[in-house]
């Protein structure tokens, strides 16, 4: 096996120094809030003789092709690393942990395309699946009756730019907006998601540097009746859950009073999911190692397309109990191909 070593990110500089400090104490504390699923990775790879280090976003200097500030946990250095060291020491990269995708939208995007570019080990996600996850106008670009013929419904999308004036949107949207939606084309977690009624011309100039552009779609009742989420890892399932809404008082939920449980999908369920993951990995020519499908039923039980996650797609281990199996399971199954991508190489 090739060199077992890998670069784990992490939110931003702030968060590299917690668990820099945490690591260096040898135990982790609430002085901070940091992600499970991170430490969680981190002691998985360490405990199984992987070289591993953490990075942010914030200190890769594409310009000069400079990686400042990483932290080597199995020496407890601190490297400034540039992209020819980073080739010959570093063979994987699990970008999972990034922030805001929405407000940091351009940094991200720019290491990403310099990776694609420049680095010769293998990210994860694949960068290039990453690029095309940023924006959602694949919800535009899928072709409905084709992921209809295995089992897969869509909901009606239109997307607009972000400099469209609230005349334009009211002139495709004249009567009934109470019955839409308006969420950010590269937005997530339900960020400035609102009901097409409550916005105006105000609203969409306060956010229009803060957005790529706009998804509406009609409102779907059957959200009420849950949203579920699929996590695969290399084509297969690893983990699966359900997030409830209470009764409804208004017309879009809120991810506040969500209720995560979890799920155990029926075969066929996976199968036509998997065939989703098929379907997008042929439409944009894409490796797509981790990826999330998270979609509502129909009144026929039919999956609903909400959206499919290639960036940041969570696997909500931050809500789990700390010993809970399935963390080891996500995490054993992530190492694990990772070693089957080393041998394969």
């Amino acid at each position: 096996m090739k060199n077992k070593s890998i670069l784990i990110y992490v939110k931003n500089a702030e968060a590299l120094t917690n668990y820099i400090r945490m690591i260096k104490n040898g135990e982790y504390d609430n002085k901070l809030p940091y992600s499970m699923e991170v430490r969680k990775m981190i002691e998985e790879f360490y405990t199984n003789e992987w070289n591993v280090y953490l990075g942010t976003i914030e200190n890769f200097d594409t310009e000069n092709e400079i990686f400042e500030k990483l932290y080597y946990i199995n020496k407890d250095e601190i490297l400034d690393m540039n992209i020819k060291e980073i080739n010959k020491k570093i063979s994987i990269m699990i970008i999972r942990n990034l922030g805001s995708v929405e407000l940091n939208f351009e940094s991200i995007k720019k290491c990403l395309k310099y990776l694609t570019e420049n680095y010769e080990g293998k990210v994860i996600n694949n960068s290039k699946a990453m690029l095309k996850g940023m924006t959602k106008n694949y919800l535009t670009e899928i072709d409905s009756k084709e992921l209809k013929e295995f089992g897969i419904i869509t909901i009606p999308t239109k997307i607009y730019p972000k400099d469209i004036s609230f005349l334009e949107i009211c002139k495709d949207y004249p009567k009934d907006r109470e019955k839409y939606l308006i969420k950010p084309l590269t937005g997530e977690l339900s960020n400035s998601l609102k009901c097409l009624k409550e916005i105006d011309e105000e609203f969409l100039r306060y956010k229009e540097s803060k957005v790529g552009g706009w998804v509406v779609q009609p409102i779907q009742e059957d959200i009420w009746k849950g949203e579920y989420q699929l996590s695969f890892l290399d084509g297969e399932l690893v983990y699966a859950q359900k997030k409830e809404y209470p009764v409804h008082k208004k017309d879009i939920p809120s991810q506040k009073n969500r209720i995560i449980t979890k799920y155990k999908p029926g075969k066929e369920e996976i199968e036509n999911i998997k065939k989703l993951i098929e379907y997008f990995s042929k439409l944009y020519q894409l490796e797509i190692n981790i990826c999330r499908v998270d979609f509502m039923k129909d009144n026929e039980g039919r999956p609903k397309l909400l959206e499919f996650e290639m960036v940041n797609p969570g696997f909500f281990i931050g809500y789990m109990d700390e010993n809970d199996k399935d963390i080891k399971n996500i995490t054993e199954s992530i190492r694990k191909y990772c070693e089957k991508i080393l041998d394969e190489n």
